[in-house]
């Protein structure tokens, strides 16, 4: 009798203790002394086109059997550059500046748990120096040669004390010479190149050397389009634009696009003066170009064709083995459509170097996504930058209500192409397209009839 009232006893103690057992290993495999550690840091910020490794990333580990990276995603875009992770997780890349990414890092600890962590990743590029803008050399000579004066001249201040009013005299008489011969210069100029003239003198609010010594978000860098290619630095939006004569609160266009304001477009019709801001970059320009429309730039944006010159995979493909997929939503639309395994041919044309390729395995792939109304909402297209080159390797296409395109954004070496849709009220063609490569190149207008 005693051994039947024993043995539950011992079987539930048993199992109690066996819980226990599993209950400690848990805690200690998950938040104990045996808990798996991963210190990453804040933020990393490489140069553009770098390979940046997972030991960049992270400060400490510990109790820690393997890590790597498991995901990458956009903060913020400015260039589209093409960027991944490579295939064993140990490092991602960055094809561009002006780039801003998440990065997730997970650690496997010793008994299995894993944890994880995230890193800004930020890309940037060394400054353009151009003609007119001193170079750092320069700059320091420039500053040793001010102080060797400024030390002589402190020895002369009392001599030259009495002098001053003379020579405030000899400079008011200069200035109003200075003026006589500016107007004198204006004479016999037409209309168009005063207004230009006029536009010559505008200067931004900080000198080249010293927008150099802050970030991007203290400052909007300026395209000086319309006249030497020169660059311009102001502190905000509303500065720069009443520098060139506009009320900030009265934009001649917003393009909104992904739910958010992409471009704010000031324009005078009369003097076809434009001014245009995205985020810290604006660009000016002069003129406007008439042109008859004759469809939109990339075509029809349900045949997905080889934006870089209109030819379709098969026609480079060759012998070469791949397969086409079409994906269709349970509307009967077409969601993405995919040219892939073309190992074959990569592994012939570019072996080794596989984790430079995000699009190793696929020639072409664009997916879409509709409104509720039916309309297209977003178009994404890529394409094997080894195959079709890397100009416009992606576009990205926002629509709006009525399936009209109203921003566009693609890949370029050094930077993003982008073009802005301005349509009249609920017209199908647009009235203008502004076209812009903020920092590199002039924005262009264009007028469709």
């Amino acid at each position: 009798m005693k051994k039947k009232i024993l043995l539950p006893i011992i079987i539930a103690f048993i199992a109690v203790a066996l819980i226990a057992i599993v209950t400690i290993t848990i805690y200690t495999g998950k938040y104990g002394k045996n808990a798996p550690i991963l210190e990453v840091k804040e933020e990393v910020t490489v140069m553009e086109y770098s390979t940046v490794h997972i030991d960049e990333f992270i400060v400490h580990t510990e109790n820690v059997s393997s890590v790597r990276i498991v995901d990458m995603k956009v903060m913020q875009n400015v260039s589209t550059g093409a960027s991944g992770i490579s295939e064993d997780g140990q490092s991602v890349w960055i094809g561009d500046w002006s780039e801003a990414y998440i990065v997730t890092i997970e650690a496997t600890g010793n008994s299995g748990w894993k944890v994880r962590g995230n890193v800004k990743l930020y890309s940037y590029q060394e400054p353009p120096v151009y003609a007119s803008e001193e170079s750092s050399d320069e700059v320091l000579e420039d500053e040793i040669n001010t102080e060797a004066v400024s030390e002589e001249a402190v020895s002369e201040d009392e001599a030259s004390e009495t002098e001053t009013n003379a020579d405030d005299t000899s400079e008011e008489v200069g200035n109003s010479e200075d003026e006589s011969e500016e107007a004198q210069n204006l004479e016999g100029l037409s209309e168009e190149e005063r207004f230009l003239a006029e536009l010559e003198k505008i200067e931004g609010d900080y000198t080249y050397e010293e927008a150099d010594e802050l970030s991007w978000d203290e400052l909007i860098y300026v395209d000086k389009c319309y006249g030497t290619g020169e660059h311009l630095y102001f502190k905000d939006a509303e500065s720069f634009l009443t520098a060139y004569g506009f009320d900030v609160d009265e934009p001649f266009y917003e393009v909104y696009a992904d739910g958010k304001l992409q471009l704010t477009l000031y324009y005078d019709e009369e003097t076809q003066l434009g001014c245009c801001v995205r985020g810290g970059y604006g660009a000016c320009f002069l003129g406007v170009t008439e042109a008859e429309w004759n469809g939109y730039l990339w075509g029809d944006y349900m045949d997905p064709v080889i934006v870089y010159d209109g030819h379709r995979p098969e026609d480079y493909m060759g012998d070469y083995h791949y397969d086409e997929i079409k994906e269709y939503d349970n509307a009967g639309r077409l969601v993405e459509y995919r040219v892939t395994n073309i190992e074959d041919l990569m592994e012939e044309k570019v072996s080794g170097a596989k984790d430079f390729y995000p699009m190793w395995n696929d020639a072409l792939k664009v997916t879409y996504e509709y409104q509720p109304n039916g309309e297209l909402a977003y178009r994404y297209y890529i394409h094997n930058s080894y195959m079709f080159g890397t100009n416009t390797s992606s576009l990205e296409t926002w629509f709006d209500e009525q399936g009209r395109p109203v921003y566009e954004r693609a890949y370029i070496t050094h930077g993003s192409l982008e073009w802005f849709y301005i349509y009249e009220d609920e017209d199908e063609i647009p009235e203008f397209i502004l076209s812009t490569d903020f920092g590199w190149n002039p924005a262009e207008f264009t007028k469709y009839e």
